[in-house]
């Protein structure tokens, strides 16, 4: 489900078994995941960490192909030295806002300042020169369906909606990107793919924002 290198480095992560690490390209391999509690992956991000010489490898937790053996994840982890470390659940970032999600996207920032995962439950910022911290929610399309999410910052309340069955669905994100030009113009976008016996999202679409998600237009 996903791929990220440097010159040195390559890292392939499956839907259901983990991050593997190659510096053969290819041939042999080395689980590097496998002490985290969720092997499933959506996304992984190879960049280069502010202020450091070093990168960091972000991994989203949660695989987002909704195929019917599909497994959530336990969030967004970046490992400090990914050319020899290994992930541990010590490595999360933020609290456990997107525990339980699947994440279609993961995008750093081409300032390097900002991370953003692209959810089935709405797009979500992180500052990504730190671990700590809650998740911030930019986007959600119909937030009345969306669970509380007490350590995200700022906090959120649960939706009147949260509870039914089709809430999985309704703000579903899957996709970011990043004008390289100028950081903070993002373009997401959001719908669940639609097929019976699930509704089509009705606000589903392209939506841009130009200050880093703080507002936002649709297309």
């Amino acid at each position: 489900t996903a791929l990220a290198a440097d010159r040195e480095v390559v890292f392939a992560a499956s839907a259901n078994g983990g991050v593997w690490r190659s510096s053969r390209g290819g041939g042999s391999w080395q689980p590097i995941s496998d002490a985290l509690p969720a092997l499933s992956t959506g996304a992984l991000v190879f960049a280069p960490q502010r202020g450091s010489r070093g990168n960091w490898l972000w991994l989203a937790t949660g695989d987002a192909t909704t195929s019917a053996t599909g497994y959530l994840g336990t969030g967004v982890y970046a490992l400090a030295n990914p050319r020899s470390g290994r992930f541990t659940a010590g490595d999360r970032v933020g609290g456990p806002e997107l525990e339980s999600t699947a994440v279609g996207s993961l995008v750093v920032s081409p300032d390097g300042s900002t991370v953003y995962a692209a959810t089935n439950r709405g797009l979500w910022s992180h500052r990504a020169d730190s671990r700590t911290g809650g998740w911030r929610l930019l986007l959600a399309t119909a937030p009345q369906y969306l669970p509380a999410f007490p350590t995200a910052s700022p906090p959120r309340g649960a939706g009147a909606l949260h509870r039914d069955p089709s809430s999985a669905y309704r703000n579903w994100v899957s996709d970011l990107a990043i004008d390289p030009r100028d950081p903070r113009h993002i373009v997401a976008a959001t719908g669940w793919r639609g097929g019976a016996p699930f509704p089509l999202d009705p606000a589903g679409g392209m939506y841009e924002s130009r200050d880093g998600g703080t507002s936002r237009s649709e297309e």
